[in-house]
């Protein structure tokens, strides 16, 4: 199936401040707007346009819209991030046409899948709702200009604005900071359209020894590697995954070939857990170099926001009955719930509370954070060319998550 996208990346340059250092929705869009262009036409059929072809494009409201119908694209799709007094509002929110009230459920879909793929970063976002606004004194009239532009005629059958976090919100925010976020964010997003249109990436030529494999709905990088008789690490490396936490439905992955297909996932082993105050879920997959999704599955929680002190869980262990080291240099970080000061007594700011950080430097039970990434933990890659931004000397590891 052919289909033709049309990305809007909201607003201008320097537009929308963050409550992060140098974070600007307009900037930040429009790199994002890139990523998903390129994400979508990996797979076959899709073809896809921006609104802003440079970071410098501000195109009128109305003209973002009516490029859509103009170039005969059925997807129109503007990406944003939100904004709120309060640097508590968090979460993922998705809003549909007034005209197009069956978009409403694939709307649903893929906050709920952006919100998934933010929530194993920073912790915090949920899926807020899909919904539609009317032009005041109307009913049936798109409150905002981009959407209510490109339902015009019959050409766009799906229009969206996806306000992906909050820029006020600090560990949200933070987390929109990371290029590698991003470019996750983006994969996340084709994958859904591709799977709602039903696309798929061309499988490429294996390379000799490698097998291909696409990731499904459900995939963990440790889940797979199991299966083929391979670690987490070496399917990282090979397939240049800088954080082996996010990978994507319709990925494809070279896997070692050890001599024929794999047979039924083996039978895991598990360790019990006995949850203590301050845990979380999240927290816990850290340790135990899983996920919080793949705990909730195994031990049927509905809500991993939702576990209590003296809840032994199950953890599936690919070795070994200890956690993986707490902490290494490049690593993701934040503050335990209800620590407020450092090592050395300092009071910590709330924003710090709230914000992901990036390990620096480990020495003893002493570590250093700043709030820009060092280097990823996998490939030893560096993220960031200056060690720029607030080091903290911090506290001992059981206050990390």
């Amino acid at each position: 199936m052919k289909m033709k996208f049309c990305i809007d990346q909201g607003h201008y340059p320097g537009g929308n401040k963050g409550v992060c250092p140098d974070y600007y929705e307009g900037n930040r869009m429009f790199q994002l707007g890139l990523y998903l262009q390129e994400e979508l036409e990996k797979y076959e059929g899709f073809s896809a346009i921006v609104t802003r072809k440079t970071v410098n494009d501000d195109p009128d409201l109305d003209v973002r819209g009516k490029m859509a119908v103009e170039n005969g694209c059925q997807v129109f799709v503007s990406l944003h991030t939100n904004a709120y007094s309060s640097p508590a509002a968090c979460g993922v929110s998705v809003i549909y046409s007034l005209k197009r009230p069956e978009s409403k459920a694939f709307g649903v879909t893929i906050g709920q899948d952006i919100a998934a793929l933010m929530r194993q970063g920073d912790g915090v976002t949920y899926f807020r709702s899909a919904y539609t606004r009317a032009y005041p004194g109307t009913t049936d009239t798109d409150y905002y200009a981009v959407i209510r532009n490109a339902v015009r005629g019959s050409v766009v059958k799906y229009a969206y604005i996806l306000e992906q976090g909050f820029h006020t919100n600090p560990a949200e925010c933070a987390w929109l900071s990371d290029d590698d976020n991003l470019r996750a964010l983006a994969q996340t997003e084709a994958a859904a359209f591709a799977k709602l249109f039903g696309a798929q990436i061309p499988d490429p030529e294996p390379e000799p020894g490698y097998i291909v494999y696409t990731v499904v709905r459900g995939d963990t990088l440790i889940g797979i590697a199991r299966r083929y008789g391979t670690t987490a690490e070496e399917l990282a490396r090979i397939n240049n995954i800088e954080n082996p936490r996010l990978i994507f439905p319709g990925q494809k992955l070279k896997i070692p070939q050890s001599g024929g297909e794999p047979g039924p996932d083996p039978e895991p082993e598990y360790i019990l857990y006995t949850v203590v105050k301050g845990d979380t879920l999240i927290g816990i997959a850290r340790r135990y170099g899983t996920t919080a999704e793949e705990l909730a599955r195994i031990n049927d929680i509905e809500n991993p926001s939702l576990i209590r002190p003296g809840q032994v869980l199950k953890i599936s262990v690919s070795g070994g009955d200890e956690p993986a080291p707490s902490f290494t240099v490049g690593e993701k970080v934040r503050v335990r719930p209800g620590v407020t000061t450092f090592a050395d007594g300092t009071g910590m700011a709330a924003w710090v509370r709230q914000a992901l950080l990036y390990v620096r430097q480990i020495e003893g039970d002493v570590i250093l954070v700043s709030t820009e990434p060092i280097k990823n933990v996998y490939t030893g890659r560096v993220l960031a060319k200056d060690l720029v931004g607030l080091p903290f000397s911090v506290t001992r590891p059981s206050r990390w998550e």
